[in-house]
């Protein structure tokens, strides 16, 4: 008896103990799951008829413990995100766009209640089933990947009509199983239901539902296969292609790095003759100071003033010549930062001098094969919009608007190269931002490799149009000597330069306006030592001190700088005045 009153004593010491095991396990099992979380997600959404999705919820987080860098999921697509009532910070992931939370709630422990609002724009999309067939299918997701559990979720969807199908669910954890957790009723033009069963965190809770047509009449059910718009780019390319080959391919040219300057070119006429660009009047005033017809004067006010030292005769073209005397006008001197000179800049830059001679009378227009490479890009912002809509109106609008962004950006990206080596940088800035723009919009629309290609052929066109057309021998002997002076004022052997300067103490000050005019003036400089040198016999300033070629350089890119300004100035109003209109 005592035996057996030990053993059963012994006995309920080890149930007691199984007791105690299990009381504590489950406390750590309360305890585990009673960290941070969000105890409850409350999400109310209203479909309207042209697609979009109004969507409000209500959160509230317990946090056991701080928690530094704390933001909540939501959507990637949504747009205009409040957080109680005002605008949100937000980042955008790969899968989301996240609600940052650390500056209201982060290192601080409690329960915490917040309301998100934010609108999806193309909840309803047309979706193509396995047979081929096209449908609306609106998707909302509810739940969006937050880092912590869920433990319980409630959500109420409205429609613009009447409810005909059953609701598809699906969770990244457990997928279409998830309808077993749930409890989910369609009244009407409503679909509440809700979910009381822990989610793990991380978890994405996803709703689809077929709708009519006639509920969404604004969005279309027109589905693209493949991207048609690639056919006519294809016809566009292979037309500018043949013009090219019929009316502009020349024999290319094999420069040997020449020091000689080409007869009877000045500066400013170095654009003309490489790329059959307008004049460039600054470079011309530049060769005019070198050959002794003018002095400049740089201001400490940035002004320039060119003073006359002798009239210029038939010993240059009557195209400078007419320049000249139009520049000065009976005058000993005037200035260059005036908007007297900036409007005859402006005259200059539209005459291509001895462009007839330049290319035989069966030439094709450089012009027109440039606006045929241009209207690929019609049919490419076309494809884009396409792809980034599926809403009839709106696709034709962004169309329009595409098209319309990329002729602009081809129109740059070919000015870009077609001025690669001459001095003005602008052009070579705008056309690398529309290439880099231009490829922005066809990665957002999915469609990067069109937006690369097209961009590359419009790279093809700008070299193409700008060493291109049947070249007369003078101007192909023009274009070859050019760039024979381009190669030497690149990369001078250093022999080379050091016997010229020797034999021509001004040869820097001679051949700086040459290289200026090809882009090469800070390559030029950089070529010479850091000894200082003469004073330019042309050029004066208030600048003191004993200068170095590179020294000098800045200072003539600065007084160009100052007589190019109000040019550029005005051609930009002319532009911001076409653009209003």
């Amino acid at each position: 008896m005592q035996f057996s009153q030990k053993g059963g004593f012994r006995m309920s010491r080890r149930i007691t103990c199984l007791i105690l095991c299990c009381i504590l396990l489950l406390s750590c099992a309360v305890t585990a799951y009673a960290e941070t979380a969000a105890v409850n997600v409350t999400s109310y959404s209203t479909v309207t008829s042209n697609g979009e999705c109004q969507v409000a919820i209500t959160v509230t987080i317990r946090l056991d413990e701080a928690v530094n860098n704390l933001s909540f999921p939501l959507p990637r697509e949504a747009q205009n995100v409040k957080k109680d009532g005002s605008m949100a910070h937000t980042t955008k992931t790969a899968n989301a766009t996240l609600v940052d939370l650390s500056n209201s709630i982060g290192n601080l422990i409690g329960t915490f209640t917040m309301r998100f609002e934010y609108t999806l724009p193309n909840a309803v999309k047309n979706v193509v089933d396995e047979e081929g067939k096209t449908h609306l299918e609106l998707e909302l997701p509810l739940l969006s990947g937050f880092a912590y559990p869920v433990e319980s979720l409630d959500y109420t969807v409205t429609l613009p009509g009447q409810i005909e199908n059953t609701p598809n669910y699906t969770s990244i954890y457990h997928q279409e199983s998830i309808k077993s957790y749930l409890t989910s009723a369609v009244n009407g033009n409503m679909i509440s239901g809700s979910i009381r069963t822990l989610l793990e965190d991380h978890e994405e809770f996803t709703m689809t539902l077929v709708v009519p047509e006639e509920m969404f009449p604004s969005v279309s059910t027109y589905h693209r296969v493949g991207n048609p718009e690639i056919v006519p780019m294809c016809i566009i390319a292979a037309v500018a292609l043949l013009y090219w080959l019929i009316f502009l391919r020349t024999f290319p040219v094999f420069p040997k790095s020449q020091k000689a300057i080409p007869t009877g070119l000045n500066a400013g006429e170095i654009g003309c003759r490489l790329t059959l660009t307008g004049a460039d009047l600054t470079m011309m005033v530049f060769t005019w100071g070198q050959l002794g017809y003018l002095t400049m004067e740089l201001t400490d006010k940035g002004r320039v003033i060119l003073h006359k030292r002798m009239e210029m005769g038939n010993e240059r073209s009557l195209f400078e010549v007419r320049i000249f005397r139009t520049l000065f006008n009976n005058r000993s001197y005037v200035e260059a930062t005036s908007s007297f000179y900036a409007k005859l800049s402006r005259r200059t830059a539209a005459m291509i001098p001895g462009d007839k001679s330049m290319l035989l009378p069966a030439s094709g227009n450089m012009t027109v094969f440039r606006f045929i490479c241009c209207s690929i890009h019609i049919f490419g912002g076309i494809c884009l919009a396409m792809n980034i809509t599926s809403l009839g109106v709106l696709q034709v609008l962004l169309s329009i608007g595409l098209a319309g962004v990329g002729i602009l950006a081809a129109w740059l990206i070919q000015a870009a190269v077609y001025r690669v080596h001459l001095r003005e940088h602008t052009a070579l800035v705008a056309g690398i931002i529309a290439f880099v723009v231009w490829n922005a919009v066809g990665f957002l629309a999915g469609q990067i490799l069109i937006t690369l290609v097209t961009g590359l052929v419009q790279i093809l066109a700008g070299i193409a149009a700008a060493y291109g057309g049947r070249r007369s021998e003078v101007g192909r002997q023009n274009l070859k000597d050019i760039l024979g002076l381009r190669k030497f004022l690149k990369e001078m052997p250093k022999e080379e330069l050091q016997q010229l300067r020797r034999s021509d103490p001004d040869f820097f000050y001679n051949m700086a306006p040459y290289a200026m005019a090809l882009g090469l003036g800070k390559k030029f400089a950089e070529q010479f030592n850091d000894r200082p040198i003469g004073p330019c016999p042309y050029l004066t300033t208030n600048i003191q001190g004993r200068l170095n070629a590179q020294d000098w350089m800045l200072i003539m890119q600065e007084t160009a700088g100052a007589m190019d300004s109000l040019r550029k100035r005005m051609d930009m109003e002319r532009w911001s005045i076409i653009q209003v209109r």
